[in-house]
């Protein structure tokens, strides 16, 4: 979900569930709510949308993106929010695969996760040869400011959830998908103007988080990132000035993050739980919502 910029929170935007063609949007009437959708795909032409997109600054265009089902191409759709959605136009993202898209501080570039996985339905054709990579897009023109990828070693990591940070540096969680006892670190970052860097951990965490990081966010401040690992049930805290780790929570099934006062961070689970942590606060707070199961992503709107 992501909201106007200009507009929270009274106005919110969802993709589908999973790679799909509905857009749907809510607005709020007082305590109620009224939602309307549109169909991205046509006739001549098989879009699906990849779960992710952000809004530009003034909040007058979505970046959505999607892959072309004919050429496996990643694309950034651009939608008019003014004009009820209406698809004006598109840009590559230079890899196949696109998932997470956010703006840099700078509103004109965006960077740009891209999975590097081919699909048919939820079948993964690639995993030998997948290339994943993050690249940074000039919004104005759509000219590729930066691609970078992994080295041949860790090319199954999918690079599928980013967060920038205060120094412009955008942080990655990946899913591995090779061999569980081979995964990697899971997080690192990048810039336009770096590479790839995986964080040093004291002991290797890639197969004891399960080979998968669900969601990334950064604090308020910009001097955290948590990073969910939902099929291990934990969420890491990481200083990004210098990618060191420094505590974790553990909570089942957990994967909605958002950053909340100064370095603190919400979570949720997918058992109904809302939890308050901060990376050195050992108690946080903590409440279960009854007949309640949280999606994997949550954002502050308010």
């Amino acid at each position: 979900m992501f909201c106007y910029p200009w507009k929270a929170p009274s106005f919110a935007r969802f993709h589908c569930r999973r790679a799909g063609t509905t857009l749907q949007w809510m607005r709020s009437a007082g305590a109620r709510w009224h939602s309307r959708g549109v169909q991205v795909s046509s006739l001549s032409r098989s879009l699906q949308l990849a779960g992710h997109g952000v809004f530009s600054h003034d909040g007058r265009l979505l970046y959505a993106t999607e892959t072309d089902e004919q050429t496996n191409d990643g694309l950034l759709g651009i939608y008019d929010a003014g004009a009820g959605y209406k698809r004006i136009g598109e840009m590559p993202t230079h890899g196949i695969d696109p998932h997470e898209v956010i703006f840099l501080d700078d509103g004109q570039t965006l960077a740009v996760a891209n999975g590097g996985l081919e699909m048919s339905g939820r079948v993964k054709l690639n995993i030998m040869s997948m290339e994943p990579s993050l690249v940074f897009i000039d919004v104005r023109s759509g000219d590729l400011k930066a691609r970078h990828c992994l080295p041949q070693s860790l090319h199954q990591l999918s690079i599928r959830h980013i967060a920038c940070d205060g120094s412009g540096r955008v942080w990655f969680g990946g899913q591995w998908e090779g061999g569980l006892l081979e995964a990697p670190e899971l997080v690192g970052h990048a810039s336009a103007d770096t590479p790839l860097r995986l964080i040093e951990t004291p002991a290797p965490m890639g197969s004891a988080l399960r080979g998968y990081i669900g969601s990334v966010a950064v604090s308020p401040d910009k001097e955290v990132l948590a990073a969910a690992a939902p099929k291990a049930g934990r969420v890491l805290f990481v200083e990004t000035s210098s990618g060191k780790v420094l505590s974790e929570v553990a909570l089942a099934d957990s994967c909605g993050v958002a950053g909340i006062a100064q370095h603190g961070f919400a979570i949720s689970s997918g058992y109904g739980d809302l939890v308050q942590k901060a990376p050195f606060n050992v108690e946080g707070k903590r409440v279960q919502l009854d007949g309640i199961e949280f999606d994997n992503h949550m954002r502050r709107v308010g």
